[in-house]
């Protein structure tokens, strides 16, 4: 790292990016905790698990999860002035390793309004299953929701990104045979009770139930005094209506049975797209990038430097490396695995047609874009994923760039 830039620089980038990151993790885990320990005590208390903590029991022994869209609806409250929030949209979508495989798993958070729909609740279970969909990757949906955030039903149900969308989803999911397996923890009304039932598998727990509408909207309709659990339980959804496959006693085993629906799937074929190379770990240690990126971002860093410390045996073919030279494009294996990249160079460029000029990087002229271009049609042709290290400011500006035409 001492011939890629000074050391005091290192240093002070270094000091910065852990800042950065400490404030990361922190607000992750304020994320985590959703209404907090208060509520995790009342699941708790119903003889349940809370949703982090079934997940954390699905997950293959040791291995990492990689929650995504984490922050939606950070820091935001709903219901008027006096409103409350909704850590991560109350849904909890991740990147969870189950018998060796990748799944998508979305996950009712518990603790947060027992699991209700909130604004943009729906946007992200359903971005979450666009995920699994382009991946094909399976999709476990851990089910435990109240239906929607009343106050905020408005907002939640209509429009493109709406709930129900995400039954669109389910349909595109089962037509393009990606597996969903659901389970049923406990409430399960309206759209979450839509939600699970198009899945390949729905297992039910005894103190589950599925309901058009609960027990309180049902007296206030019909005026019957009944239980949710009564209208859709397993005695109903197992037995009779045949909306779920299988009961099961509680949380644990539910878990449990999933897992070993999990091991009988298909493994995928990534051995074999290796073509008999095996992972190796970059020659130059990945944790110091964390130290290139300036903590000034008007600094300029060598991104070639962050290729060498995130690709294989930090070994980079870069492909058509004398023109559009504001954008770096190439192929390098990681995990084993072919892969494009291209990300945008920071540093001074030689101008095209003035050489005795430099040009400003991290700016897309026109040819980085007909090199990108170009260079992401052949990963398309030969069926290899693109990794974009993206740091720009956007395209040049002014009359220049209008006489070359990127507008169009």
């Amino acid at each position: 790292i001492e011939e890629a830039l000074p050391s005091e620089d290192y240093a002070a980038n270094l000091k910065r990016m852990e800042e950065l990151n400490t404030t990361l993790d922190e607000r992750r885990q304020e994320v985590r905790q959703g209404w907090g320990e208060k509520y995790s005590e009342r699941v708790h208390k119903k003889g349940k698990m809370t949703t982090w903590e079934r997940i954390e029991a699905l997950k293959d022994p040791g291995s990492q999860v990689f929650p995504v869209n984490t922050f939606v609806n950070y820091g935001l409250k709903f219901g008027g002035e006096d409103g409350r929030t909704s850590p991560s949209a109350g849904v909890i979508t991740a990147y969870v390793r189950v018998h060796e495989r990748w799944t998508i798993v979305i996950a009712n958070d518990n603790t947060v309004a027992s699991g209700s729909w909130w604004p943009r609740t729906p946007e992200k279970i359903e971005r979450a299953q666009e995920v699994a969909l382009d991946l094909r990757i399976p999709v476990i949906y851990l089910v435990d929701c109240s239906g929607l955030f009343l106050p905020e039903q408005s907002r939640t149900f209509s429009g493109r990104t709406g709930a129900g969308h995400i039954f669109k989803m389910n349909s595109l999911l089962s037509a393009s045979h990606v597996p969903q397996i659901a389970g049923v923890f406990g409430d399960c009304i309206a759209g979450g009770g839509y939600m699970p039932i198009i899945s390949d598998k729905v297992y039910m727990t005894e103190q589950a139930y599925m309901v058009i509408a609960g027990a309180a909207l049902v007296k206030g309709g019909k005026s019957e005094q009944i239980t949710s659990l009564t209208i859709g339980g397993p005695d109903i959804h197992v037995h009779i209506s045949n909306c779920a496959d299988e009961r099961v006693p509680d949380d644990q085993t539910l878990l449990r049975k999933i897992r070993e629906e999990m091991r009988r799937l298909p493994t995928t074929a990534v051995d074999y797209y290796r073509h008999g190379a095996a992972p190796a770990a970059p020659r130059f240690d990945a944790a110091e990038m964390d130290g290139i990126f300036p903590a000034d971002h008007r600094v300029m860093y060598d991104v070639r430097q962050v290729i060498a410390r995130l690709v294989d045996s930090s070994l980079f073919w870069e492909i058509l490396p004398h023109t559009g030279e504001e954008m770096v494009t190439g192929v390098a294996r990681i995990n084993g695995l072919y892969v494009g990249i291209i990300t945008n160079n920071q540093m001074l460029t030689p101008h095209p047609e003035m050489r005795e000029r430099t040009r400003p990087g991290g700016i897309l002229y026109r040819e980085g874009i007909a090199k990108i271009s170009q260079f992401s049609r052949a990963c398309n042709s030969d069926g290899i994923p693109i990794i974009w290290l993206q740091d720009i400011s956007g395209f040049d500006i002014g009359l220049e760039a209008e006489k070359h035409g990127l507008l169009g």
